[in-house]
């Protein structure tokens, strides 16, 4: 890119100033940057964070900008009529000046356009410019702007809204508005595609004995009741699947994935196990497993306290540490001892 076409897109266009009646700065927007369009325009895109929810049920985003429009009154030629522009003087009709710009540690002498003329070469006195837009060519307005995010739709979408921002001096056609979506991790649903992933916890009764409730609410609000299978006991980390309640197509919204439900199997409290009858329990439940014996017959009695994933994986982080430092300090002192030849 030469250095005029890099300016050219730096400098053009005013921004945008993002405000929104639910109170919140800016309605989730953060801007993306502009970027050019091959026509001269200036684009604007704008990250927009949506919800599972969001892109599940459909979103109406109803926003307000702030963009620059060709001066009506002078029509976009920044004068008064009948006036006559003249040469500017800073720039010498060229439209862009040189300037010295910090780049790092340096100092690098850049085009850009030029500020009293507004890149055009020529400007009006300032007796005769437009009283509207004081010789800019272009006036600022707000624009109530709604649109759509429709059911199905991805993360990193683009949703274009044609001419609906800022125009610049001598510009025919203003520049769009670009929302590009950003999903939220959901707490409760993971999604693959079309198809969505929950986990639902049942208790160990339920889980032996069979169960038939609501186990979760969908991302439109609706309960889902669930049955299990007659007769089947739910093992820990089982997968069903719920055909038709996954995400919906893009565009296609009647068309849906599938929901799997991941079962876990919560067991009963301390407490509970305190208040009953354990020989009367343990008769109803399957019978224990016979122990392991080994072939050599030696067993140690030893004790187990209750720990968790974290702590192995931290343990083993701390001996591959340990087995580095040993390594780096046998190196240091010319290597680990060979084993002498008798």
């Amino acid at each position: 890119m030469s250095p005029d076409d890099l300016f050219s897109q730096m400098f053009s266009g005013f921004g945008f100033n993002m405000s929104g009646a639910d109170g919140e700065n800016g309605f989730g927007f953060s801007f993306g940057g502009r970027s050019g369009s091959g026509t001269g325009r200036t684009d604007e895109e704008i990250d927009y964070e949506v919800t599972l929810e969001d892109v599940y049920c459909g979103k109406e985003v109803t926003m307000t900008v702030e963009r620059t429009r060709s001066c009506v009154p002078c029509k976009g030629s920044g004068g008064r009529t009948g006036a006559t522009p003249k040469t500017c003087v800073t720039c010498e009709g060229k439209g862009k000046v040189s300037v010295l710009r910090p780049m790092g540690p340096m100092m690098a002498r850049t085009v850009v356009p030029c500020e009293d003329c507004s890149g055009l070469g020529k400007k009006f006195r300032e007796k005769d410019r437009c009283k509207k837009c004081h010789g800019r060519r272009v006036t600022k307005e707000k624009k109530r702007l709604v649109t759509h995010v429709e059911r199905g739709s991805r993360d990193g979408q683009r949703i274009v809204l044609h001419g609906e921002g800022d125009q610049a001096a001598g510009q025919e056609r203003p520049g769009d508005v670009i929302l590009r979506l950003h999903l939220k991790p959901h707490e409760t649903f993971e999604q693959h595609g079309l198809h969505l992933l929950t986990t639902v916890h049942i208790t160990l009764s339920e889980a032996l004995l069979g169960f038939e409730r609501v186990v979760l609410t969908h991302l439109d609000g609706r309960g889902i009741r669930l049955q299990s299978p007659p007769g089947k006991a739910i093992a820990s980390q089982s997968v069903f699947r719920v055909e038709g309640e996954g995400m919906p197509a893009y565009r296609k919204p009647e068309h849906k994935g599938n929901l799997f439900v991941l079962f876990e199997i919560e067991m009963p409290s301390p407490d509970f196990l305190a208040s009953i009858d354990r020989r009367a329990l343990e008769r109803l439940l399957p019978p224990r497993k016979k122990e392991i014996v080994p072939e050599g017959g030696v067993v140690d009695e030893v004790q187990m306290e209750e720990s968790g994933m974290e702590e192995f994986v931290e343990d083993e982080d701390d001996w591959e540490d340990e087995q580095e430092e040993e390594e780096e300090e046998e190196f240091a002192h010319g290597g680990r001892p060979e084993c002498a030849h008798q």
